[in-house]
Formats: structure tokens, C-alpha cells, sequence
């Protein structure tokens, strides 16, 4: 049983698309620069996933903080992480990949969080001389390997100035790792979201607790709302 998400409380929480966008209309809490990025989108699925993250987001940081969802503002900082103007302390970061996002809290530190789902092995080919340092334990795939770099370099702040070949990924377990930046170590959590789902976190505070909601049900519990 998960515990109710409160104030204090270092938290992951993912849930699929479709299931929140099922439950949750996007124009009752987006606002108007959020809506039109939204309809930015070329492809319908990235349109739905940027909205099911976004309402998620506002949801879960309402509350925490105990605002009505459209009382939250946001801004940027100079990395491109996203904060909430006049939050104090809390640190959040959001993620869609695939048929998941998940949103991340932490009051204790920066936190990072990246959702991608399995590919063909002709893209981890592809794409592996942009992800790999020579450093890298050879023991996790591609799939861990890359949500872990980007769930680290979201936690920094830092955005794409840090090339992911710059981040040192090592483990001694499946769910658990280190993640090496050139001027910081932080530590991270891997979740397996489904059969073809895979969840990083990263963070330099506690330990955080992650939710999969496998359902709406679920997140409301999480929330206190049932």
C-alpha cells in the first residue's frame, strides 16, 4: 500500500496516457501556454502524452502544496528544468515515453526522472556511440543504461550541456545505481514500469518512494482523494 502523497514526502508516481487522460480532461487544468504547445505537436501521440504529464503534474504538486491546480506557476531555470515559482524547498521533474509519464517530488534535493520504452536493436546501434562512456559497467542494457543518463542530467539541472558520455553509469544490483556527472555523483533507482517500460530516477536527497499506478484508483489513494 502506498503511503498518501503530503508535504515532506520524496515521491515518484507513473501512471499510463491513456488511463489519466481517460479520468482527467487536459483543458480543465492546463493553462493557455501549456495548451498550445500541446497542439504543437505533429503526431497525436506526443500531443497526448506532453497532456497526460502536464495534468499529472499539476494534480500531484496541487497536492502537495495545497493550491488549486490553476493557482501553480511555473518557470524555467537556465538548464531548461522546470521549478515552481514560490514552492520553497520542493524540486520536481516530469517525464513521457512510450504509453507512460510519471512526475517526481523530492524536498530534499534535485531529483530526475526519465521514462522511455524498449526499442529494436538497429536504434540502440544507432544511437549507442552517443550514449556510452568507456567507464560504463557493461552489465545493463541500453534501455536502463539511457533512462539512467538522462534521469541524471535532468537531476543536475544542467540540461544538454552535459554530453550523456560524460555520465558515468554503475550498478551492483538491477535496481540501484550510481550515476557519475564530471562534477557530482548522484543515486539512482531503476523501475521496471511494464513488460516493455523501463523508469529512472535520480537524485542527490532520501530515497524516494516510486508509485506505479496501474490505475486511476490507485493515483486517487495516493492523493487522498478516493
Amino acid at each position: 500500500m502506498f503511503n498518501k502523497c503530503e508535504a515532506g514526502a520524496d515521491i515518484v508516481v507513473a501512471i499510463p496516457v491513456l488511463d489519466i487522460l481517460a479520468v482527467y480532461d487536459p483543458a480543465a487544468f492546463l493553462n493557455e501556454a501549456e495548451q498550445a504547445q500541446a497542439q504543437r505537436f505533429h503526431q497525436l501521440e506526443d500531443s497526448l502524452r506532453f497532456q497526460a504529464a502536464h495534468v499529472l503534474k499539476r494534480i500531484l504538486i496541487g497536492a502537495v502544496v495545497g493550491k488549486a491546480t490553476a493557482d501553480l506557476h511555473f518557470a524555467r531555470a537556465a538548464g531548461g528544468k522546470p521549478f515552481l515559482l514560490n514552492a520553497g524547498p520542493l524540486d520536481f521533474n516530469l517525464s513521457h515515453g512510450g504509453d507512460w509519464v510519471a512526475v517526481a517530488l523530492s524536498w530534499t534535493g534535485r531529483i530526475g526522472v526519465d521514462v522511455e520504452s524498449e526499442r529494436e536493436d538497429d536504434f540502440w546501434q544507432e544511437i549507442s556511440s552517443a550514449i556510452m562512456a568507456p567507464m560504463d559497467v557493461k552489465n545493463i542494457g541500453f534501455l536502463k543504461r539511457w533512462t539512467a543518463k538522462e534521469a541524471a542530467i535532468k537531476a543536475n539541472g544542467a540540461g544538454l550541456a552535459i554530453p550523456l558520455t560524460e555520465v558515468v553509469i554503475d550498478t551492483t544490483d538491477s535496481e540501484t545505481f550510481v550515476a557519475a556527472l564530471p562534477t557530482e555523483r548522484l543515486s539512482g533507482t531503476w523501475r521496471q514500469l511494464d513488460a516493455a517500460h523501463v523508469l529512472a530516477t535520480v537524485t542527490d536527497g532520501n530515497m524516494v518512494e516510486i508509485c506505479v499506478c496501474n490505475s486511476v484508483s490507485i493515483l486517487k489513494r495516493i492523493l487522498d482523494l478516493s
